[in-house]
């Protein structure tokens, strides 16, 4: 069985999705990861957000959507800023990313710039993201 690293720094914080059997931790090394609780009991890493400019020492889960696995994550790094991440966890079966895009769009109702990212994956499929 192979070992996965879960941080390359210490683990400041961890916080449990209330409504699945998900978690994330944050750490010192500027990430965060999401983790998911199996079946077997082995814990499998589903997602981790793009690396922070600090070390992120706070993270809190709130909000989650049983049915659809979504929710909002508060992330605290060292340097002061808080970012709040709307996340929508897709089970997913070990599929690789073969290659991602991101392609600004119109601004929204609310005048502020989005972004869509594009992805392809290893099962043929083309996933599209709006941030």
């Amino acid at each position: 069985m192979a070992k996965i690293e879960a941080h390359k720094r210490i683990i400041w914080a961890c916080s449990w999705n209330l409504t699945g059997h998900q978690f994330a931790t944050s750490s010192r090394d500027k990430t965060v990861k999401i983790w998911s609780v199996e079946k077997d009991a082995r814990i499998k890493q589903v997602l981790a957000l793009p690396q922070f400019g600090s070390s992120v020492t706070a993270v809190a889960w709130t909000g989650s959507d049983h049915k659809d696995k979504s929710g909002c994550i508060a992330v605290g790094m060292e340097s002061g800023p808080i970012e709040l991440w709307n996340i929508k966890i897709k089970e997913i079966e070990d599929e690789a990313v073969n290659r991602l895009a991101w392609r600004p769009t119109e601004k929204s109702e609310t005048n502020q710039s989005l972004l869509r990212l594009t992805s392809c994956w290893d099962d043929n499929c083309v996933r599209v993201f709006d941030f």
